[in-house]
């Protein structure tokens, strides 16, 4: 028996009372979250003391209704009993999907802490190029990079929402029409683009062109041409991973009367040529700022990991060009008006993803469960191995993980994965093949007999990881590494010229 019950009209409780939850449950939790999303509810909690017994079919069950609707509903399982429980940890769920022990702790976690930041605004910058990301930029907006089968931008975003922040402002600019293609509106956020940058034609294509305007001058352009901000509001870069408790920051912000607050982190010395250093007092006020300089220079190791929150007043300063960085322009400005620029330095993970080493770095501590709250869109086949949707592995491919293995990826029997590899979505590993300690990217085939040790690899490109940074020059292709649609599209072929000779 399955019954809901709403206890406000943010939250609503599933009750299942079943000796054994198997896959006929699917379609009942399926129209439990769908009648919440018609109800504009935010959370679904789904109370498992009730279940006596639970089969593969019912995880499967479960794991389906997280993944299919957690990017617009809050979903979280809690008062299994300790047989249920351990057969979630036997499986690895209990890192994959948001258990608790009671309703309490489930309510705290998913509902409660969303509402001081209900009706706040946050800006994620998305407009720049990725040029230290190449080559995976060339394709792809840095946000839009897919971690662990999710984009880092909707990965953002889910962080927001869990706060209640439902206005999100996106600018796209390098290859923005992906960005907005593929991030919607939902029941429980509201997305607003200001692009920067258009589509361009000519007579065979049509291609999206970008024009960022600098991140100072986002701010600048939402404010005079859309009216934006008329309270504090969250500024965040795109391309990081962090689990900042936005509420305590924004607490934090208030009490100090700044009118910018900066979250931070500190870094060894070594690292701060890599990021924004800023000098503060003992009372947390910043005194000066320094751009990336050397470890010699640095007059303190405390880095800026481009969260912000800001006041609308900070915005009465005028830029004197067009172009105005935050980091590089306004804050300088600010400071130099005497006004109260303020750190925040709470306990976070932050992960800044400038480049293709770091891209790979958080995958593998991803992979590894080091990277805390961050769930992976994928079922764990056994410790380590995490298949999405529509992925197949040969129970005779051989495999020592940890790896990912991406949607409609296909590996063949004989295919080896070695350490740490993440396999992005409708990729095929032929017999033969061998992939270690690498990054597959979309749509790519690894031909039988291939090799593919410590690089990044598409299907006309490819990088080596023991290269630093930014890894400029040269991208050729591995050997044996080609474009999957074009496999397809010769196996299609050849079966038809077949077909029409027999």
């Amino acid at each position: 028996m399955l019954v809901t019950t709403d206890v406000s009209t943010n939250t609503a409780i599933l009750h299942i009372v079943t000796v054994r939850l198997t896959s006929s449950a699917a379609i009942v939790l399926k129209n439990a979250c769908a009648e919440s999303l018609e109800k504009s509810q935010t959370v679904l909690l789904i109370d498992l003391s009730g279940v006596k017994n639970i089969a593969k079919s019912g995880l499967a069950a479960l794991i389906e209704c997280y993944s299919e609707n957690f990017a617009q509903l809050k979903i979280g399982f809690f008062g299994a009993h300790p047989k249920i429980q351990a057969t979630f940890d036997k499986f690895g769920l209990t890192r994959s999907l948001p258990i608790f022990d009671n309703q309490e702790q489930a309510m705290e976690a998913l509902s409660v802490r969303q509402l001081p930041l209900r009706g706040t605004r946050a800006l994620i910058l998305c407009a720049g190029m990725g040029t230290r990301m190449a080559p995976l930029s060339f394709s792809t907006p840095k946000p839009m990079l897919d971690f662990l089968g999710q984009p880092l931008l909707e990965r953002l975003i889910g962080h927001l929402e869990s706060f209640g922040i439902q206005d999100i402002l996106l600018n796209p600019g390098h290859l923005g029409d992906q960005i907005v293609q593929n991030i919607q509106n939902t029941a429980s956020r509201n997305i607003f683009f200001a692009n920067e940058g258009s589509p361009t034609s000519n007579e065979n294509t049509t291609a999206w062109t970008g024009a960022p305007l600098g991140s100072a001058s986002t701010l600048f352009r939402f404010q005079r041409d859309h009216c934006a901000f008329n309270d504090d509001f969250v500024v965040l870069c795109g391309d990081a991973l962090t689990n900042i408790d936005l509420p305590d920051m924004l607490r934090h912000h208030r009490t100090t009367g700044a009118e910018v607050t900066i979250a931070v982190r500190t870094v060894s010395r070594e690292e701060t040529c890599k990021y924004g250093i800023i000098e503060a007092d003992k009372t947390g006020r910043i005194i000066s700022f320094q751009e990336k300089p050397d470890a010699k220079d640095a007059r303190s190791t405390l880095a800026s990991t481009g969260i912000y929150i800001f006041n609308p007043r900070a915005l009465r300063y005028q830029m004197e060009h067009s172009e105005a960085d935050i980091a590089r322009d306004l804050l300088p400005i600010i400071l130099k008006h005497n006004s109260h620029i303020q750190t925040y330095s709470g306990n976070f993970s932050w992960i800044d993803i400038g480049c293709c080493q770091d891209y790979v770095s958080a995958l593998r501590h991803a992979l590894k469960g080091e990277i805390p709250n961050l769930p992976i869109d994928a079922v764990e086949l056994r410790q380590g191995v995490w298949l999405a949707k529509g992925a197949s592995v040969s129970r005779r491919a051989n495999i020592s993980g940890p790896c990912f293995i991406g949607e409609n990826t296909r590996v063949e029997a004989g295919a080896s994965l070695k350490g740490s590899c993440v396999i992005g979505k409708n990729c095929r590993l032929e017999r033969h093949s061998l992939v270690r300690n690498s990054v597959i990217y979309d749509g790519t085939l690894v031909k039988s007999g291939a090799w593919v040790d410590q690089t990044i690899a598409g299907p006309d490109w490819s990088a080596k990881l023991t290269l630093t940074d930014n890894m400029f020059g040269n991208f050729a292709p591995t050997d044996g590494v080609v474009s999957n649609y074009l496999a397809v599209q010769a196996s299609l072929s050849t079966w038809s010229l077949l077909t029409k000779v027999g």
